[in-house]
């Protein structure tokens, strides 16, 4: 079965109708387990529809410490939120707890399909309010992300001997693969990347970061 035709059948197991000029307009993507959807700040263009796998979303405080508003896996929504609230920019980040497949629709369709469809406008409705309501009611249980932990072991986990010096190992890739690799935006891998110069527990060339084998056991710690 294609993912067109299981979004079809999903639609239809919750008394739903797909469209034909949403057939026509939509697009699938796949995304591999633990890689970041997007980041809180982008720009919205369309809704995305979960048809396969689970996501996690993450908000963060004004220090930089992430945690999970919610995850997600029947069905849900990205870019509900935004689109009733006209802020067109995402107001968490998204990632992926398991391999998942997305169909994405141009929020002009989406906008005409709510505005024909009023079982799917109730729909959607219901999901962003059972979103929201899970959010809430974990208030109090919040599970903190150590994104500095995230970090160092991503780091860990790629660097290999550095071949110029033996007593250092060698992560060589950019800051944007480390942030997709550990899940997060690239903003907090810069800051904690900061916080790590600071420590003299990293140094940073053009896509390389180099850790002293001395230095191994202290970033252990944190992890």
């Amino acid at each position: 079965m294609d993912i067109l035709t299981e979004f079809e059948k999903k639609l239809n197991e919750k008394g739903l109708h797909l469209p034909q000029f949403i057939k026509t307009e939509v697009s699938v993507s796949e995304h591999p387990a633990k890689s970041l959807i997007c980041t809180a700040g982008d720009a919205v263009h369309k809704i995305q529809i979960l048809v396969k796998g689970e996501l996690i979303i993450l908000n963060s405080f004004s220090d930089g410490k992430e945690f999970v508003f919610t995850s997600e896996n029947d069905f849900t929504l990205l870019g509900d939120l935004e689109f009733f609230s006209g802020h067109m920019t995402n107001a968490s980040s998204v990632l992926t707890n398991t391999d998942v497949v997305l169909v994405g629709i141009e929020l002009r369709m989406f906008t005409r399909w709510i505005n024909m469809d009023r079982k799917f406008y109730d729909f959607v409705v219901r999901q962003l309010a059972n979103k929201c309501y899970k959010g809430a009611s974990v208030q109090g249980n919040i599970k903190y992300k150590n994104a500095a932990s995230r970090v160092v072991k991503t780091l860990l986990d790629i660097s290999v001997p550095f071949k110029r010096n033996s007593e250092m190992l060698v992560a060589e890739c950019s800051h944007y693969e480390i942030a997709r690799m550990a899940g997060m935006s690239e903003r907090t891998v810069n800051r904690v990347f900061q916080e790590l110069q600071k420590r003299e527990l990293i140094s940073i060339e053009y896509r390389k970061v180099c850790i002293a084998k001395k230095d191994i056991g202290t970033l252990m710690q944190m992890m």
